[in-house]
């Protein structure tokens, strides 16, 4: 939400567009990457399904809370709460899914899953477009017996209470599938094992760790300062801007996760172990090349059409990294390793990613109206970057995998 309402965010928190970065990267990863490896061994042990229910329900409350945040701390601790809430998720949901599925439709299952996302980005953009209109139209809005409210807070509050009902819901119909113990004769494997896989594979782990989270800070920063880049370089209105985004990401991010998914399964069904490395070095290298007609385009069209490229392409390794987890990972280790990767990939690309492009705005062009540059140097640099990793680290890959086939489970 906060993404689309950036420029009413600033405005009323009176912030910078450093700040500003911190507030949607740092705020929200800190947390995130914290409790997702402490948190993640009850994925591995107990219900998956209740997790995520108290995942989508601290999250929304958190959500709920950005909308009653008057100062820069409240927003920044509600953030946080939010980065809290979806680190219970994935974890729980990519073991969910890898005990419920073969090997040949994971890719295709997590891409579905993580297609999710992208649509209720696509409908928070619409949505939070209106309200911005909405918002410079009427700034206040008055409730009979509880006075005024500012108006871009609304959107907060409504999303928050939407999704405590639904979070109450899942927990009420959902069904998990029992763990499925793959070492040894135990059920449970301690933290020392955990480390123990993941030095004796530090080669793979570093590569797909360093790989996909460098393709992860192409991804978030083209998603966060986009709409600031079409408000401020093209004036667009925020309302046009959200509607012309999300139509971008539901069809460029959507498409891009889908059909990766396809081309891991369809590659793995071929006999190319490195599938999900050389998918996902083929897209981020893909996403710098569009970000150089990108930086260099003046006129709104082709703007939009190599931004639309680049957001396509960067979509693409989704779906192969969690994919390449649930292949590298014993079951009874896969959430804590995921959470592993998730810890440093969201500090990568959220903390670091989304604050250089507020910092190169702020300290080395010094104007809110290079976005652009920013935008495009900073995810086209660590775009490139993630591709030279991945690619040099499918060999690795492909041997970790094939050692851990043929253990015994």
């Amino acid at each position: 939400m906060p993404i689309i309402l950036v420029e009413l965010v600033k405005s009323d928190l009176g912030l910078s567009d450093t700040e500003f970065g911190l507030l949607q990267g740092l705020a929200f990863s800190i947390c995130y990457s914290f409790f997702t490896v402490i948190l993640a061994q009850y994925a591995d042990h107990y219900s998956r399904t209740r997790i995520i229910a108290l995942s989508i329900f601290i999250w929304s409350a958190s959500t709920l809370l950005c909308g009653f945040a008057e100062s820069y701390a409240s927003f920044f601790a509600a953030r946080m709460g939010i980065g809290l809430g979806q680190a219970l998720l994935s974890p729980a949901v990519y073991s969910l899914l890898a005990s419920s599925y073969p090997r040949a439709y994971l890719g295709k299952v997590t891409a579905c899953y993580a297609s999710g996302a992208f649509i209720g980005n696509a409908v928070i953009l619409v949505a939070g477009g209106i309200l911005a209109d909405l918002s410079i139209q009427s700034p206040y809005l008055l409730f009979p017996g509880i006075g005024s409210f500012t108006t871009w807070r609304l959107g907060f509050v409504i999303a928050g209470s939407l999704g405590i009902a639904y979070a109450l819901i899942f927990l009420i119909f959902s069904k998990d599938t029992p763990h499925i113990p793959t070492i040894g004769k135990g059920t449970k494997v301690s933290l020392t094992e955990v480390l123990k896989f993941l030095s004796q594979h530090r080669h793979t782990m570093s590569c797909y760790i360093i790989g996909f989270s460098l393709s992860s800070m192409a991804m978030f920063t083209l998603i966060v300062w986009g709409p600031a880049y079409f408000i401020r370089v093209h004036r667009m209105d925020q309302a046009a801007v959200g509607f012309m985004l999300a139509c971008m990401y539901v069809s460029a991010n959507f498409s891009g996760v889908l059909l990766s998914g396809w081309l891991v399964d369809r590659l793995h069904t071929r006999g190319v172990n490195s599938a999900p490395f050389l998918i996902a070095a083929g897209a981020a290298l893909a996403t710098s090349l569009c970000l150089i007609p990108f930086v260099m385009a003046e006129e709104l069209i082709p703007a939009a059409v190599t931004f639309f490229l680049a957001a396509h392409f960067s979509s693409y390794p989704i779906s192969p990294a969690a994919t390449a987890n649930q292949l590298l990972a014993p079951v009874r280790m896969r959430a804590r390793i995921y959470a592993t990767f998730l810890c440093i990939n969201n500090l990568t690309a959220m903390s670091i990613g989304v604050a250089l492009v507020g910092l190169f705005n702020d300290l080395l062009f010094k104007s809110p109206h290079a976005v652009g540059t920013s935008l495009a140097l900073t995810a086209g640099s660590s775009a490139l970057a993630a591709a030279a990793v991945l690619y040099l680290g499918r060999g690795y890959y492909v041997r970790t995998v094939s050692v851990r086939e043929q253990l015994s489970d």
